[in-house]
């Protein structure tokens, strides 16, 4: 399930720069498969980072994650037409949800309404040693 929606990049962005931005062949309307791969590459970024702290992909979006997937793929459109000069509005964008990215990942940024899953604890210790793989034992040492 993709975290932002084509409704959430139009809400953000005008349509005509959508068209602009994935229209490949000036058939003046949304190419919807740039428009997804855009919104895939945003999605995996995300996951990238907070996979240390949340089990990803997300069944519910969180309303923080779907305002940075939605930003970080507007950088991905735009990036598809600005090859050589980003302008700054996308590109702090970018910039702007990596560093909330990075708050996540690290705990400094809660997100309300995803509970933290439980750290998994190993039911046992399990080891391939055995007693004739010792190096030392208490007749060896005494040797010394």
């Amino acid at each position: 399930m993709a975290y932002c929606t084509r409704e959430d990049v139009e809400s953000k962005l005008p349509v005509g720069d959508i068209i602009l931005f994935t229209d490949d062949v000036q058939s003046e309307q949304v190419n919807e498969d740039n428009l997804a791969r855009a919104i895939e590459d945003a999605d995996s970024v995300i996951n990238g980072y907070v996979r240390a702290r949340y089990r990803v992909p997300f069944d519910t979006v969180p309303k923080l994650i779907r305002q940075i997937s939605t930003d970080l793929t507007i950088y991905n459109l735009a990036s598809r037409k600005y090859t050589v000069e980003m302008p700054d509005t996308y590109r702090n964008r970018y910039t702007d949800s990596i560093k909330l990215l990075r708050a996540i990942k690290s705990g400094e940024v809660d997100m309300e309404d995803v509970p933290e899953p439980e750290p998994q604890v190993p039911d046992a210790v399990v080891t391939n040693k055995t007693k004739s793989d010792r190096v030392f034992s208490g007749e060896r040492l005494s040797q010394w």
